[in-house]
């Protein structure tokens, strides 16, 4: 995660988890006479949705797409925006709420959870430790006849596998523990006790424990609340679950095993013989919860429910987290941590969108100044300076190395890469304004740019336009030459050729109504028309070029939509900021 995305996490948790927790406590409010096994459902679907729901709301922005072409030159269609691409851009999803954040109280804020978070996990594994010490003191012991009867009455009762009996003297009540080889440890006293009902009350909730998995829940549940531990409220939610988890036991021994008021005296007089009944570590105990005088209420009580009514009871609780859900995801906060330069940005951007691009400039350069590792400033910085290049009173020089402008917008996008090295707007940008000289590095980019996004057809795209780049200029000199150049020409910028062509239809998959992807596969087969030896295959690369042409024209008859605003907390648009591409190459004579 990035800093911004751990600021959306805990400002969505601040009012998500509070929202959600309050929707499950009414949820087992109108549940409070069915199964406990349910209500505890409802907790730990609750603790997910508030644990899941502000992770989802970290997302990267929507994307700006604009009609601007962004190759090394003009699409062979130069002038003719992308409908496709601007359609999705204005289908988008509107912005979350932004929240900004100063730059130094947003970094104290991440360091604070980041030791808060690493505070909780060493609890956890001093925890996970303690429980591990417990299992590895505990021995087996000859177990009386009274309490083997009863531990196979417990076992076959619930239907368990192997269960370990284990004892410790260090325990004061029974506990249980245990993934995949489960285990029931109890303490010396208990192994005499005489009493058949108390211990079929210890042996028999910790064996319920055991038949409904609760360790191996208890424990992701345990993970789930470390994140959202630092909100208060999340306690409601581990509470719920620690709460309905031991009503739910106690509902299957009374159900099964016992009668519920004996049950409920044999409670009361084991929690009187133990002392000091102290958790140790992430095991499961009788008296876990802290609930005892409502187990005995509720034991007492016998309450009746309907299975049919708790099922609906249920389903209507788990489909009000999901709506629940639903709505509160599209509800979700954005935060960003501003840096020095922030307002700088704000006020750039406001000049780009009215097209004052000097200003825009001056106010980006100003933030670049301000905060040199503000990489959104600088790939502003450079979009303005390319914007400023195109908008040129007598248009572009006759070679963008003779601007200034393009230099410094080069400048600012190896800045972002030296700090950024995959960044895809970077990449791109500095592709769009690299000189024909620097087509090795222009491939070396977007090679990195696919090794890290394989589903960019923008890095597949311009590849194939640079492969184009490259071989264009070889073809038409070749066809002014000696014939016998042809071989050594074939030889030279087939490769070429036919890794442009891969690159177009990789683009094509990943972005089918790409016209610009079309019109430089058809120019691709041309050329490889052109250094076809023979006729028949030259035909047929022509033909291909020609079908695809059509296909490209289909693509673009389609409503045009305006160019979206550039947004102050989302990378810019990129422009056209090269020469004009040169004419494409006639279909050859054959």
């Amino acid at each position: 995660m990035t800093a911004g995305n751990f600021l959306t996490f805990l400002v969505n948790c601040i009012w998500q988890v509070p929202l959600i927790t309050a929707v499950a406590a009414l949820l087992n409010w109108l549940m409070r006479n069915g199964p406990a096994s349910y209500r505890h459902a409802v907790w730990i679907a609750a603790l997910t949705v508030a644990v899941v729901l502000p992770i989802s709301s970290v997302r990267p922005a929507p994307p700006i797409v604009t009609p601007a072409v962004i190759a090394q030159v003009p699409s062979p269609a130069a002038g003719v925006i992308d409908p496709p691409a601007v359609r999705r851009s204005a289908q988008a999803a509107s912005p979350q709420i932004l929240i900004p954040f100063a730059s130094r109280p947003a970094h104290l804020l991440l360091r604070a959870y980041e030791l808060f978070l690493l505070i909780r996990l060493a609890l956890f594994g001093l925890a996970w430790a303690a429980a591990v010490r417990l299992r590895r003191g505990a021995r087996h012991r000859d177990v009386p006849l009274p309490v083997r009867n009863v531990w196979a009455r417990c076992l076959a009762t619930f239907d368990l596998g192997r269960v370990d009996l284990l004892a410790s003297p260090s325990l004061t009540g029974p506990v249980m523990a245990g993934a995949f080889r489960r285990q029931v440890i109890v303490p010396d006293a208990l192994l005499e006790q005489i009493s058949a009902d108390v211990l079929t009350s210890a042996l028999g909730h910790e064996a319920a424990h055991a038949a409904r998995h609760d360790f191996v829940v208890n424990l992701l549940c345990e993970l789930l609340y470390i994140p959202i531990s630092f909100n208060p409220v999340a306690w409601i939610l581990r509470h719920g679950i620690r709460r309905t988890r031991e009503l739910a036991c106690d509902e299957l021994v009374a159900a099964r095993l016992l009668d519920p008021r004996a049950y409920a005296r044999s409670i009361l007089n084991l929690a009187a013989a133990m002392k000091n009944p102290a958790r140790r570590g992430y095991v499961l105990g009788v008296f876990d919860g802290d609930i005892l005088e409502e187990r005995i209420r509720r034991l007492m009580q016998r309450r009746r429910f309907s299975r049919p009514m708790a099922w609906m009871l249920l389903a209507a609780g788990l489909s009000a987290l999901v709506v629940c859900f639903v709505l509160c995801s599209g509800l979700a906060l954005s935060a960003r941590a501003q840096s020095a330069g922030g307002p700088d940005v704000l006020a750039g951007v406001r000049a780009f969108n009215q097209g004052d691009y000097v200003a825009a400039i001056d106010h980006f350069r100003a933030a670049v100044d301000l905060d040199s590792s503000n990489l959104l400033a600088r790939l502003h910085l450079a979009n303005a300076y390319g914007a400023a290049f195109r908008m040129r009173p007598d248009g572009p020089p006759n070679h963008p190395g003779e601007s200034w402008l393009l230099t410094s917008a080069r400048r600012q996008y190896e800045d972002v890469l030296s700090l950024d090295p995959v960044n895809a707007t970077a990449i791109i940008g500095l592709v769009s304004v690299a000189l024909p000289e620097h087509y090795t590095r222009s491939r070396e980019l977007l090679t990195r740019l696919i090794s890290s996004d394989p589903r960019n057809a923008t890095a597949y795209y311009e590849l194939a336009v640079i492969d184009w780049c490259y071989a264009y200029p070889r073809v038409q000199k070749a066809l002014h030459e000696d014939a016998a150049r042809r071989p050594a020409l074939r030889v030279e910028v087939r490769p070429k050729l036919q890794e442009g062509v891969a690159m177009s239809q990789r683009a094509l998959e990943l972005d089918p109504q790409s016209a610009d992807a079309m019109a430089y596969l058809s120019l691709l087969y041309r050329l490889l028309a052109e250094v076809e030896d023979d006729p028949g295959q030259a035909k047929a690369l022509i033909a291909s070029a020609d079908r695809i042409v059509g296909q490209a024209i289909s693509a673009r008859r389609v409503p045009q939509f305006p160019r979206p605003q550039v947004q102050s907390d989302a990378p810019p648009p990129l422009t056209s900021m090269t020469v004009p591409a040169p004419p494409p190459p006639p279909p050859p004579k054959r």
